[in-house]
């Protein structure tokens, strides 16, 4: 199982469908995207943590039901969520805590490519606004350049496909 943690300090968004770039809602969505979809299938075998100052949303790829590969669709589960409903596979924490053997994407780690990775990986990635790693994290790095982080979950999911 990897688990993919985005980290935001924006607060979870009230989300307008009629539009999603609003409270940059479609960042998120773009990483449940990046995280769970294949061409036909989703990825059963992720998590990923939505992690915000107050709350976090928690989407088990084993067991959501509903999402789509498309942004607004996954916005209708996110107000879902956030309104008090219910959605398989989907919910809505007061916290959550990110344990010390996480990997932090961060332009000063280490590349990759040479790092060991643990059986079930927790990586940890920035938003839009991006984050800083706490000292003493095991950084890791995808190169020189900040990709945006629906992009690094797409990146490190090739990199686990190919391991």
């Amino acid at each position: 199982m990897k688990t993919f943690v985005l980290v935001t300090d924006r607060r979870l968004p009230d989300v307008n469908l009629k539009n999603i770039t609003q409270n940059r809602a479609d960042v998120l969505c773009r990483a449940i995207t990046a995280a769970f979809y294949l061409d036909q299938d989703i990825r059963r075998d992720v998590t990923l943590i939505l992690k915000t100052p107050e709350k976090a949303i928690q989407i088990d790829g084993g067991k959501v039901k509903g999402v789509r590969p498309d942004e607004r669709s996954n916005a209708g589960i996110l107000k879902k969520v956030l309104e008090g409903g219910r959605q398989p596979g989907v919910k809505l924490l007061d916290k959550y805590e990110i344990t010390e053997d996480a990997l932090w994407l961060d332009i000063s780690g280490q590349n990759y490519r040479e790092t060991s990775v643990p059986e079930n990986p927790v990586f940890v990635i920035g938003g839009d606004t991006g984050m800083k790693a706490p000292d003493g994290a095991r950084k890791i790095s995808l190169g020189k350049k900040s990709y945006m982080g629906s992009h690094c979950i797409t990146i490190l999911n090739h990199w686990m496909d190919v391991q």
